[in-house]
């Protein structure tokens, strides 16, 4: 879903359309790993429009807010995920986009990065940029989004103000553990039941074995008083 609304992909049906510029900000960061991350710095503003003037302006700000000085010039492949995390956020925030694509990236990092980030997302919805919000974590979805919407298999299932969607998404998981449960103790049972030995049905084989031996003993007497 982000790559199609970042245009990197398109719609298998409808639309998209957003007006102006856009930042997408994913766990990979869309980095190169073989370039170095000074390489992927200049790359990546490029391809926002920067030159190469204005790239070495902010240079330094990107490498300090990313905290990675000292491995700026490693090949980006030797990096955590956590480093990659933190370079794409810090290249992603300069060009102030219009509408800013953050797919699961902050679910990566440590806890002071992760605050720094808010300060950010918080400062760029000041001055009127969109943030998507696509995560898995409530937390980070109650800090950040005042509206929410709930996918579910591919289908919007609510929509509306976070703490709203958040309850009753709650409520579906707490209903879906529930009868998860009750499930696992009906096949439970279910399997108890088969693996219990079947001392009916064997009693009845059993006696139908002993009237067979009989029959056949009475016969074979019965043949042996004829004979004599």
């Amino acid at each position: 879903m982000s790559n199609v609304l970042a245009g990197i992909l398109t719609p298998d049906y409808g639309e998209v359309s957003i007006d102006g510029t856009i930042s997408l900000l994913g766990v990979s960061a869309g980095l190169n790993p073989n370039l170095t991350g000074r390489d992927n710095i200049y790359q990546k503003c490029l391809y926002l429009g920067y030159s190469i003037r204005q790239i070495k302006r902010i240079e330094k700000q990107i490498i300090e807010f990313a905290e990675i000085n000292g491995f700026i010039d490693e090949p980006v492949k030797n990096y955590s995920a956590g480093m990659k995390a933190r370079l794409g956020f810090a290249i992603a925030i300069q060009n102030t986009p219009n509408v800013l694509i953050i797919d699961e990236a902050l679910s990566v990092g440590d806890a002071n990065f992760y605050g720094k980030c808010l300060n950010e997302i918080n400062r760029l919805n000041q001055l009127g940029s969109t943030i998507i919000f696509i995560s898995h974590s409530l937390a980070q979805i109650e800090a950040v989004c005042q509206e929410t919407i709930w996918i579910h298999e591919g289908k919007i299932k609510q929509r509306g103000a976070t703490a709203k969607v958040i309850k009753a998404y709650k409520l579906y998981v707490a209903e879906y553990k529930k009868n998860r449960q009750k499930l696992s103790k009906r096949l439970y049972e279910k399997a108890e039941i088969k693996k219990r030995p079947q001392k009916g049905v064997k009693k009845v084989e059993q006696f139908v074995l002993g009237s067979s031996y009989l029959l056949l003993l009475i016969l074979l007497l019965y043949s042996l008083s004829i004979i004599f």
